[in-house]
């Protein structure tokens, strides 16, 4: 059985246990939709291997990140710099594990459902709250999610090390491209061999990892609370850094330019 969120009032034959919820003033159907059983295991197995998972939702390595290591004993030198070491502070005492993340931003196929495939439109558009309902079905044994703050913040750690690691960033510039100006390595308004506008997904990869700016990042604090996160292609990348990050109450119509940064556990 699988777990489908529908924008139009229009049941599919084969749909079960129908249920309209209105979501940011439109409404929504979700159903249950009873694949052929033969498609439906063919599809769970794929899924479901480790060779799948290390492809599309990389291990974060929360437990490598250290305050004792010399590349977070930077001094801050600007204010995005000292919020971003006080938000890496405070993740590190949250006692974060593991995880795996996205490895690019999402896309939808003709059906509406979640893909992750180089080439394609990111899967901008849809509500904050059709992001939490869909995932929670998306790969539920491995507990599928919106990522939190805190893991964010983690992740943009271990970006920060590679950059140095593998870039040979020294340690200040690998700060400045993370909280002060990302547009090296992110698609922003002034970036850098950039088109000025939004790219596919699979895009300016570094390491494993791509899609770093080009649309908004939502993530979830708690059940209620949600936040944005990251460069955007219509803001600059002084403006809009990786390190970016507004609260839910100024969400507003930005699911127009967002989508949701996907979390597993490992």
């Amino acid at each position: 059985m699988e777990k489908r969120i529908k924008q139009e009032i229009q049941i599919p034959k084969g749909a079960k246990n129908v249920d309209v919820r209105m979501i940011n003033g439109k409404p929504y159907v979700m159903y249950d939709f009873y694949f052929d059983h033969s498609f439906k295991e063919a599809l769970e197995e794929i899924k479901g291997t480790n060779e799948w998972l290390d492809k599309y939702f990389p291990v974060v390595h929360a437990g490598t990140i250290s305050l004792d290591d010399e590349i977070f004993k930077h001094k801050p030198e600007t204010v995005k710099q000292a919020f971003f070491k006080q938000r890496l502070e405070h993740a590190l005492n949250m006692n974060i594990y593991n995880f795996r993340a996205q490895v690019m931003d999402p896309s939808l196929d003709k059906d509406g459902n979640i893909i992750f495939k180089a080439g394609e439109k990111p899967a901008i558009g849809q509500p904050t709250m059709w992001w939490d309902l869909q995932l929670q079905h998306y790969f539920p044994q491995k507990r599928s999610r919106m990522g939190s703050p805190n893991q964010r913040i983690i992740f943009l750690a271990v970006l920060m090390r590679e950059l140095v690691n593998a870039y040979n960033y020294t340690i200040e510039d690998a700060w400045r491209t993370i909280c002060d100006q990302s547009r090296e390595i992110c698609n922003c308004s002034d970036t850098i061999h950039g088109k000025k506008h939004m790219e596919p997904t699979g895009s300016r990869k570094i390491g494993q990892w791509a899609d770093l700016g080009n649309v908004y990042k939502i993530t979830k604090h708690n059940e209620k609370s949600f936040a944005l996160e990251g460069s955007n292609y219509n803001f600059s990348g002084n403006f809009c850094t990786l390190s970016f990050i507004i609260g839910d109450h100024k969400l507003g119509n930005f699911h127009k330019s967002s989508l949701a940064w996907i979390v597993m556990d490992v």
